[in-house]
């Protein structure tokens, strides 16, 4: 199973925490500031694994990117990254195996957690 996570979230500092977060579990990681930008890096790179997605990005928003990367990539594990309610999150994707979904803000062992489930150590 491919190992490395695509961060995409237009905020810097949340991409820096996230990749600091990865890096100390001794995960590779790759980051995106659009969804334009994300949809370029899963075409381009087989070694994406997961992808953490925020919701409300500029030029392309998560659901848009969510989209896109479904037409080529339909098992690809997504983290959806969002404020919003997870039941309306929910209710706006339908159901699909590979899509999981943490609200903002997290906590560090909450972020662990879900990446560790999804990308379990060999």
């Amino acid at each position: 199973m491919a190992k490395k996570i695509l961060i995409v979230d237009d905020e810097e500092m949340i991409r820096e925490l996230l990749a600091d977060i990865i890096d100390s579990m001794d995960l590779q990681q790759v980051s995106a500031d659009n969804g334009q930008d994300a949809i370029r890096l899963v075409q381009s790179d087989p070694d994406i694994g997961l992808v953490i997605l925020d919701m409300n990005m500029p030029l392309m928003d998560g659901k848009q990117c969510y989209q896109q990367i479904r037409t080529t990539h339909s098992s690809l594990r997504i983290i959806l990254s969002s404020g919003r309610d997870q039941s309306d999150t929910e209710r706006q994707f339908g159901p699909d195996p590979h899509l999981f979904f943490i609200q903002k803000p997290y906590s560090l062992q909450a972020i662990t957690d879900i990446i560790n489930r999804l990308l379990p150590a060999d």
